[in-house]
């Protein structure tokens, strides 16, 4: 322990000490002269040369007491190492929150990354997925609208091809099903022709007959009107042979028909050519209303004018020639089917219930001389372009006609 005295008269000052007496003297003086303690009582860790001191003083009555301690070298290593590791953990505890702020912006980058990697994959795969099905969807929907020749192209072996291998054989084995039903149906047609050109021509045969018999006979008995019976019997022949002759030439027509060459058409156009045709009739009145945004249909442009022109006569001899007639047309979907619908409608005498299912055979007919082969011939024209039609009538009410046919797909 080691007295300084202060001179509390001419400023703050510290006595010097004899180094011989205190190898620390000078230093500590000169720390105390930079340091300037006012506190009482206060506690410092110096070095001096190579040597670390404690030192504490007490400042009373302008006297300083000092007293110091030298610090063992094993000591001063460890305080200093843990003053360097305070120093460290300082450091770290304040730049923490910009470390974990660093971290969390990272990790938060890393998570958008996978995020977007994450859709991106599930995009890729979502294709490979969904394309598939909804292409087949839309094959399907082809083929319930009457498109057969379809087939769809993967080139893979998993189970989305064996798919639609199995979808391109069920579209041909349709097509041929198809093919083989319309041609049955066809023979099965012709036969009811046949049977009905038979019947129509046996029944005019026998008024010929007739009458070539009894010229003949009158002619042998030399019969004095002779000349008169002659007449009469030539009339009627000629008469019945023109029924014949008009008979042959409506199942000539029937047999005539053209091979269907279908491209794609505007229908609107098709029936104001076909409903301009008998504007002729002055007492048939014509109200069409046709949707200017009707899509395009693939059909062959002549024979679906004829199809149309047949139907317009029916219902012009439907309303005797004097009453009103109604086309439309329009864009109807159903299950996700396109399909344009086309009716015509009279307001003339209909038909009985009991004839509405024989209204398409080619051997029936409500007209007096009518041959029925009229919409027997509508009906193959439009079964040709995969359509339909549908007949609706009441007794007095009228009848009206309906035919739908497929949309025109792009790029066919």
């Amino acid at each position: 322990m080691y007295y300084y005295s202060g001179l509390p008269d001419t400023g703050y000052g510290i006595a010097p000490v004899d180094a011989h007496v205190n190898p620390y003297g000078a230093g500590i003086t000169r720390f105390l002269d930079v340091m300037r303690p006012r506190g009482q009582v206060n506690v410092y860790s110096i070095s001096i040369g190579a040597r670390s001191l404690i030192l504490g003083t007490l400042y009373r009555n302008g006297i300083i007491v000092a007293m110091y301690t030298t610090i063992p070298e094993e000591v001063f290593t460890r305080i200093s190492m843990f003053e360097d590791s305070l120093g460290t953990y300082s450091q770290r505890e304040f730049l923490k929150p910009y470390f974990q702020t660093g971290v969390g912006i990272f990790l938060l980058i890393i998570a958008i990354l996978i995020i977007m990697i994450s859709i991106a994959v599930s995009m890729v795969l979502s294709n490979n997925i969904t394309s598939p099905i909804l292409e087949l969807e839309e094959a399907a929907r082809r083929v319930a609208a009457g498109d057969f020749n379809i087939q769809l192209r993967r080139d893979s072996s998993d189970e989305m091809g064996l798919l639609f291998d199995s979808f391109n054989v069920m579209a041909y084995e349709l097509e041929e099903s198809r093919k083989a039903m319309y041609h049955a149906q066809k023979l099965e047609a012709w036969r009811e022709v046949a049977r009905k050109l038979l019947h129509e021509i046996k029944n005019p045969l026998t008024p010929i007959r007739l009458s070539a018999e009894r010229i003949q006979r009158r002619y042998r008995e030399n019969n004095p009107n002779i000349g008169e019976i002659i007449i009469n019997g030539t009339d009627t022949i000629i008469e019945e042979v023109n029924m014949l002759m008009g008979l042959l030439g409506e199942f000539s027509r029937f047999a005539r028909l053209p091979e269907i060459k279908p491209e794609t058409e505007k229908l609107n156009p098709i029936i104001e050519s076909c409903v301009n045709f008998f504007h002729g009739h002055e007492k048939v009145s014509f109200h069409a209303e046709l949707d200017p945004s009707l899509p395009e249909v693939y059909c062959d442009r002549i024979l679906m004018r004829q199809a149309f022109t047949n139907l317009l006569q029916n219902s012009i001899d439907a309303v005797e020639r004097k009453g009103t007639i109604y086309i439309t047309s329009g864009l109807v979907v159903d299950k996700g089917v396109k399909r344009v619908r086309v009716t015509i409608r009279d307001d003339g005498q209909g038909i009985k219930p009991e004839d509405i299912d024989k209204i398409f055979d080619p051997t029936f007919s409500t007209k007096e001389h009518g041959t029925g082969i009229g919409l027997a011939i509508v009906e193959k024209i439009i079964l040709e372009h995969h359509g339909s039609i549908r007949v609706r009538s009441k007794p007095g009410e009228g009848t009206e006609f309906s035919i739908e046919l497929p949309v025109a797909e792009r790029g066919t």
